[in-house]
């Protein structure tokens, strides 16, 4: 009986927990709830009761989703491992793409081509190197290993042969220091050629075509060698290699710089093969580029900087192409007066002078532009491997900028209108560009360099 006088029901199954004393049946209710739903499971008739089956029911689905996010934690870690390894595989295979690239160019760099003999030049097939002691003034021999650069570069090398000789000026410049010497002294200090001499600023500006692309053949054959070097992880010595391919690959950008001097040749130049000289269209399409950026591996920062760089001088070409017209217009509204020829003369002479004043200044923000982008965002790296992977041809900066621009998702061809009519910050943009060039040009910069408008 209960408190209340009314039988009690034993629970289903109780009877094992009599003592062997002949305690009673009876269980509290802590013991009933310990039972949990072990005892109390299933009613008189054998049924689940619901209580009991929604717990269950709980529990299984709390094992169930333990189950499924340890699952699913294994899942992503072996996705993750995963990722990382197919992005190091990628990695591995543009490293391996790049290296068969600059294979490909140092076999086209280093196939041999005919000479074309020269009165008084002796050609021998042996290891480089040139004298003029023990040869009767004006005849010179030049020892050929076979390279394009041995039959070109005899025009260069006789010219220098013969001023040395004029003015008694023989001895080879010992141990350059590509740093300190063929940075901070003018002109440009020749390290592909042993022994190695110095080439002033107009005499590289009045380069023949052939000696130039000579010049080029044999730098890019060099800087191509280095970067292979440093690009095997079995290579020893590859800071030296680094520390050469720096050397020559500012050099080589010297020898550009110093070609902008002349615009006429520096415009056959990249009209031309250089592996040997001839006139040909630039073979390198749009679709080049994008992979040649694929070679380079760009930042991100490098990326923006670039793609500011390239709408900057876009503007600034646009705002002098806004000054040509009104110049121009003016000439036509002159010719129309029906002027005396005296008065016709002097008006269109000053027009003339300002339009060629505003075709200059739109040249040297060309030459501004490739001393940003070559010098100071872009790596010597990163530059060396652009010089070597275009090679025969040069690279077109309007498609360089282009193909940055858009992977940046920045790519335009025209300035709109309205980016013009505020004069004053075309002029503010643009001088914060030219005290970035002068501040590229005030060292050697072969890290990058970033660029950033107030």
């Amino acid at each position: 009986m209960d408190r209340n006088g009314s039988a009690s029901c034993p629970l289903p199954g109780a009877d094992w927990l009599r003592t062997e004393s002949g305690g009673s049946t009876d269980i509290d209710h802590g013991q009933e709830q310990r039972l949990g739903a072990r005892q109390l499971s299933t009613d008189s008739a054998g049924n689940p009761r619901t209580a009991d089956a929604a717990l269950q029911r709980r529990l299984a689905t709390g094992r169930e989703s333990q189950r499924r996010f340890r699952e699913r934690q294994k899942a992503e870690a072996q996705l993750s491992r995963a990722t990382t390894e197919l992005a190091e595989l990628r990695i591995r295979q543009a490293e391996l793409e790049a290296r068969n690239r600059l294979l490909e160019r140092l076999t086209k760099v280093n196939r041999p081509t005919q000479p074309e003999v020269r009165p008084g030049v002796t050609i021998k097939a042996t290891e480089r190197h040139h004298s003029h002691h023990a040869n009767p003034p004006g005849t010179y021999v030049i020892h050929s290993t076979g390279h394009v650069l041995d039959f070109v570069y005899i025009e260069l090398v006789l010219q220098f042969l013969q001023q040395a000789e004029a003015s008694q000026q023989t001895a080879p410049v010992p141990n350059p220091s590509p740093e300190t010497d063929s940075q901070q002294s003018p002109g440009i200090l020749v390290m592909v050629a042993q022994p190695p001499y110095r080439l002033s600023s107009e005499e590289a500006s009045k380069l023949t075509i052939p000696a130039f692309c000579a010049l080029w053949t044999e730098h890019i054959r060099q800087i191509g060698g280095h970067l292979m070097q440093i690009g095997d992880p079995t290579a020893s010595s590859v800071q030296d290699a680094i520390l050469a391919m720096q050397a020559l690959t500012v050099e080589a950008f010297k020898l550009i710089q110093c070609m902008l001097h002349n615009p006429a040749t520096n415009q056959v130049l990249i009209t031309s093969r250089l592996d040997d000289g001839s006139r040909a269209a630039n073979l390198l399409d749009d679709e080049f580029y994008p992979k040649l950026l694929n070679l380079i591996c760009l930042t991100d920062d490098q990326t923006q900087d670039i793609v500011t760089i390239r709408r900057v001088w876009m503007t600034k070409r646009a705002s002098l192409d806004e000054q040509r017209k009104a110049v121009v217009e003016e000439m036509g509204r002159i010719e129309r007066q029906c002027l005396h020829p005296s008065d016709s003369l002097i008006a269109l002479s000053a027009l003339a002078e300002q339009i060629r004043d505003i075709s200059a200044q739109d040249f040297q923000a060309y030459c501004a532009v490739i001393s940003g982008l070559y010098q100071g965002v872009l790596t010597t790296q990163q530059l060396a491997g652009i010089m070597v992977h275009v090679y025969p041809f040069l690279p077109v900066l309007d498609k360089t900028l282009g193909a940055v621009a858009a992977r940046g998702g920045d790519y335009c061809t025209t300035i709109p209108p309205e980016a013009l009519e505020d004069s004053q910050q075309t002029a503010a943009e643009w001088g914060q560009f030219e005290a970035y060039v002068a501040n590229v040009k005030t060292q050697v910069w072969h890290d990058y360099l970033p660029f950033r408008l107030v």
